[in-house]
């Protein structure tokens, strides 16, 4: 997980679920004003499976995603479009995502990633289970990476942002 450690993130969501994920580490990357409490959460809890990590640098932070399993987007709040979710897709990882916002409308469950309902613990340790246990991961992982280059490669972008001009002039 990578960005701003804030409530409407849902990343206490995403910890809570970790006291019932038992195969697994969750690297939280970031800073905000949510980290102390959720440290104390995970420290009161003796979640010995969730690493917080701080602020690292891009590099850093493409080569946790490399060797990762998948990614896990909890908001709790209506993202439009997260670059988390494309992020992931680019280097070939699913993602588990909120069904809330814009980003249903990126992962197509059991496709290229999961959704669960936001900020429903139980839910989304099923989901995080499912995919550590899924023998379909390296499908998923495919067409992950298949979804960005097909739906959000540089030439449609540039074709879509042509026909909004053109519709404006």
């Amino acid at each position: 997980m990578h960005g701003r450690l804030e409530k409407h993130k849902g990343i206490k969501t995403l910890i809570a679920a970790m006291k019932y994920v038992g195969t697994s580490k969750l690297y939280v990357v970031g800073e905000g004003s949510y980290r102390n409490m959720l440290e104390r959460y995970s420290e009161k809890n003796n979640m010995k499976n969730v690493v917080f990590l701080g602020f690292v640098a891009r590099k850093r932070l493409i080569e946790l995603i490399r060797y990762s399993l998948f990614t896990v987007l909890p908001s709790e709040w209506y993202e439009n479009c997260p670059m988390a979710v494309l992020e992931s897709f680019a280097l070939g990882k699913p993602v588990i995502g909120a069904n809330i916002g814009g980003i249903p409308d990126l992962i197509d469950s059991g496709s290229n990633g999961m959704l669960f309902n936001s900020g429903d613990v139980d839910d989304l340790a099923e989901k995080i289970n499912y995919l550590l246990n899924n023998k379909n991961l390296v499908v998923m992982s495919r067409n992950a990476r298949k979804t960005v280059e097909k739906k959000y490669n540089e030439n449609i972008h540039y074709e879509k942002l042509v026909e909004v001009y053109k519709k404006l002039l």
